[in-house]
């Protein structure tokens, strides 16, 4: 059995770099994503929002800070700034106990996001997620087929 490999105690100069990269790739893909607009690629493919539907106009309402609206975009979207923080640096948090208790965190915390999306997407009318299938390109190209 193969020791566990031991915790450098600070981040390398290579590794922090590296580190700073990915920050900053992330960074330039928002801008990128605000200053060109780019749909949804799930919804413009399938004709419904994604469980994500409405994040980036929460944000933005909640940076203005006006929580109503940003809640009436998303309903979880304090949750998406840690959760995306936690990803990013998983690799600085404890070893394997805190794995085990990763997993007992972010199961309930995805199944939360599936179920506000599916109450959003089938019970909410005036809700900012919609589904319009027959206007989407996969229903188009799946046409013939029915």
């Amino acid at each position: 059995m193969k020791p566990p490999e031991p915790r450098p105690s600070h981040l390398t100069s290579s590794a922090l770099r590296k580190r700073l990269s990915l920050h900053g790739a992330v960074l330039l893909a928002i801008g990128l994503y605000l200053l060109l607009a780019i749909p949804c690629p799930l919804r413009y493919l399938t004709g419904i929002s994604c469980p994500l539907c409405g994040m980036t106009r929460a944000h933005l309402a909640a940076l203005q800070l006006d929580f109503p609206t940003a809640f009436h975009y998303h309903p979880l979207f304090f949750l998406a700034v840690p959760c995306t923080l936690y990803i990013s640096h998983r690799r600085l948090w404890l070893g394997s106990l805190w794995r085990t208790w990763e997993k007992a965190l972010f199961a309930p915390i995805t199944a939360a996001f599936l179920l506000v999306w599916i109450i959003r997407v089938f019970f909410l009318p005036d809700s900012p997620v919609y589904q319009q299938w027959d206007s989407s390109p996969l229903y188009r190209w799946l046409a013939p087929f029915h």
